[in-house]
């Protein structure tokens, strides 16, 4: 019989603009100082979830694999689960909770940190030097800055308007910019010399700056010090540009996930060999 800890699993973060798909294979346990990263992965628009564009996923997943799915779009998981429910597979489908991902928290409302905020610090703290505290940098939808201290507790961070964010509500305030129609995926010139490029060149470089007057008044209020990451689907538009040292992470919301896959698939085959009474994943109705 197949151990429940070194079986395949998918990883799925739906976000507000995407869905996140990543393939993680057998026997990835994480350990201090790496984390599990996805064999394979692809990305779907969030308004996009159905048959067609999910089609791919599936080719590249054995049928009867166990997914995880953390989101923080309920109307893209509603639409999401419906679709796997009328695919007549036998896969065993899991939504996270809060509880599922872990992590010591200093907030005001713990139960408003979004489960991809949840599933990152949750991947930063194993890669997270026991003496440093660690920053990460999560360029999606929103762009966030957020602090793990020495203990690994989640200290909270920064929340600002990612690319495609700060381009709609130009378009919807004003009644002469138009919205981008391509995605900003480098460096602009800083002179923009029509409308369009002037405003690439606003939100890109806002951006960047932004995050160096962040990350310069956190860095005057540590007193240990600290590693940098980023993730998310814009971070190689932005790597170059940064004036500090960093580590990309790609995939570092699908790895918090896998990490608290194969935590819950050893807990389950722990207490199995025990003859304890089990909790099996959670299916959707």
């Amino acid at each position: 019989m197949e151990s429940s800890t070194n079986r395949a699993l998918v990883a799925v973060d739906i976000g507000n603009s995407s869905i996140d798909i990543g393939l993680f294979k057998e026997g990835l346990e994480p350990t201090s100082g790496v984390i599990p990263e996805p064999a394979w992965r692809t990305k779907i628009p969030a308004n996009e979830a159905d048959a067609a564009s999910l089609l791919e996923a599936y080719n590249n997943v054995p049928n009867g694999t166990s997914w995880h799915i953390a989101s923080v779009n309920q109307p893209g998981l509603a639409k999401f689960l419906n679709w796997m429910q009328r695919s007549q597979r036998t896969d065993d489908l899991r939504v996270l909770s809060a509880d599922d991902l872990p992590i010591p928290l200093a907030v005001r409302e713990p139960n408003r940190l979004g489960l991809d905020r949840r599933a990152a610090a949750l991947a930063a703290n194993c890669l997270r030097d026991h003496e440093k505290n660690i920053l990460f940098i999560d360029f999606g939808t929103a762009i966030t800055v957020n602090l793990i201290d020495t203990t690994g507790c989640f200290q909270g961070g920064t929340i600002l308007p990612g690319i495609g964010l700060a381009s709609r509500s130009l378009a919807e305030g004003t009644d002469g910019l138009p919205r981008l129609k391509q995605p900003i995926c480098g460096p602009p010139g800083v002179i923009g010399n029509d409308t369009t490029s002037a405003i690439q060149s606003g939100i890109f470089w806002g951006i960047v700056g932004g995050i160096h007057e962040i990350v310069s008044r956190i860095e005057q209020i540590l007193t240990e010090p600290h590693d940098i990451l980023i993730t998310g689907g814009g971070a190689d538009a932005f790597a170059n540009e940064l004036r500090f040292r960093v580590r990309k992470c790609p995939d570092l919301v699908l790895s918090g996930i896998a990490i608290s896959a194969y935590r819950f698939h050893h807990t389950v085959q722990k207490n199995s060999v025990r003859g304890d009474a089990t909790t099996s994943p959670r299916e959707t109705s």
